[in-house]
């Protein structure tokens, strides 16, 4: 792989993987924060006042979290986006022919 990346350095090579994981990881965190805030929004009269505050503030603690740790990845980490969104269609079909 050293041969093949065209990276002068294990170190490089160390920090994309790294830079790669946190976004491919981060995408999903982020979808699932908003989700959480979909859901509470659309069935509000399902939660109580207490638990809809609460539940409202961790889901937009969570998606700003991850929105600013994909953007401190830099552009180092950014071929990993594409990646990671290939996935979700692929995703997709296979939670479809599942049932």
């Amino acid at each position: 792989m050293f041969n093949y990346s065209g990276s002068s350095s294990l170190v490089q090579i160390f920090t994309f993987i790294i830079l790669l994981a946190t976004l491919t990881t981060l995408v999903p965190y982020a979808f699932c924060a908003m989700s959480e805030l979909m859901l509470l929004i659309q069935h509000r009269s399902e939660f109580n006042r207490r638990r809809l505050i609460g539940s409202s503030v961790i889901g937009i603690v969570a998606f700003i979290y991850a929105v600013w740790t994909v953007y401190g990845s830099g552009a180092d980490g950014a071929p990993g986006v594409p990646a990671a969104l290939a996935g979700y269609p692929c995703l997709r079909v296979v939670a479809q022919a599942a049932g």
